[in-house]
């Protein structure tokens, strides 16, 4: 029986419990700073890796129960795992490293269809590219890819001296990269506020229930590895490099026109963080002929946490994953894996 005082403590911390879903740690031999979690709840079919951003934590998948994108997919049948990032003030972390990870991960736990964050989702084409045996379908949710456009969105990272700011710190502090977000949001929020679809999402009782949840998502903000952050800036931001197959990484060339798997490209239509047109770019580059959009009338974070999302787009999501995966499962590795996790 739990005492007074443990009920009354939980009370007062739940609004800001986040990482709602159970998981357990599975075994990736590296160097790196990373870890990989499967989930309890998940099921026997499809593996689904999530493939989280580098900027923030991957909470914002799993807030609570009522609006965890991850329990969706795990409800849907899927075996679920999830990548997640750290630093080392010893090594400097690029996305050579976060590859060569998620290929020690897809050794590991064998193919699956490999979910894609924003970054994440950068990452996640960077991988496909390189090593697109071990990926079923890939699915991006508010990932950038053309970075050529005048927007204020874009504009931000070429003026941005992410070098200077190595020079200081070996690893980004995330505060930094939050409040340029912050910044962006209330530079588009006026004209967001013209769309009820916003207005309603941000005005909802979900959304104040899961206001502190949000804030500390927010606040707590990671240390974001350096290198792949100066990667990140200079190759895409300045560079444009991923859209026309220039970026490199450990030597080989990343070409987008590689990639033939199924896609499903989801962004946000009030998206602070990303235009829409750098996501829409994606079609032309890759060489898919199962390729899809679905432009969500929604924010960059409402994509994952708002009611409507989870009431329209996520069973989307999980039927089209469903859909397009291999019909003999491809070694059907599933029980295998778990026997051996």
């Amino acid at each position: 029986m739990r005492s007074p005082e443990r009920e009354h403590s939980e009370l007062l911390l739940s609004p800001w419990r986040v990482d709602a879903s159970g998981r357990e740690s599975v075994p990736v031999h590296t160097d790196m700073p990373f870890t990989l979690e499967r989930y309890a709840d998940g099921g026997t079919g499809e593996r689904v890796l999530f493939v989280p951003p580098i900027i923030n934590h991957p909470w914002i998948l799993d807030l609570r129960p009522e609006v965890s994108v991850v329990q969706r997919f795990c409800q849907a049948g899927f075996d679920v795992y999830m990548a997640r990032w750290g630093c080392d003030s010893r090594k400097d972390i690029g996305f050579h490293d976060i590859v060569a990870y998620l290929r020690a991960v897809s050794q590991r736990i064998g193919r699956a269809s490999v979910f894609g964050y924003c970054t994440g989702g950068i990452i996640s084409l960077l991988f496909t590219a390189l090593h697109p045996r071990w990926v079923n379908s890939l699915t991006l949710l508010a990932t950038p890819v053309d970075f050529s456009m005048s927007d204020i969105r874009i504009l931000w990272g070429r003026w941005f001296d992410v070098r200077r700011l190595r020079r200081w710190f070996k690893n980004v502090p995330g505060e930094v990269i939050n409040t340029i977000g912050v910044g962006l949001l209330y530079y588009h929020l006026p004209g967001f506020l013209s769309h009820h679809a916003f207005v309603q999402e941000i005005t909802s009782p979900e959304a104040a229930v899961d206001y502190w949840r949000r804030l500390r998502w927010v606040s707590d903000a990671p240390r974001i590895p350096g290198k792949a952050y100066e990667e990140f800036i200079e190759g895409c931001y300045r560079g444009n490099l991923l859209v026309h197959n220039a970026m490199r990484i450990d030597g080989r060339c990343v070409d987008l026109s590689r990639i033939d798997v199924p896609i499903l490209n989801i962004m946000a239509e009030y998206d602070h963080i990303v235009p829409t047109a750098s996501v829409t770019a994606l079609g032309s580059a890759v060489a898919s002929s199962r390729y899809e959009e679905i432009i969500f009338p929604s924010s960059h974070v409402g994509l994952s946490v708002s009611r409507s999302a989870h009431e329209r787009l996520w069973p989307r999501v999980t039927q089209w994953i469903a859909e397009n995966a291999p019909r003999d499962r491809l070694g059907r590795q599933n029980a295998t894996a778990r026997k051996a996790g």
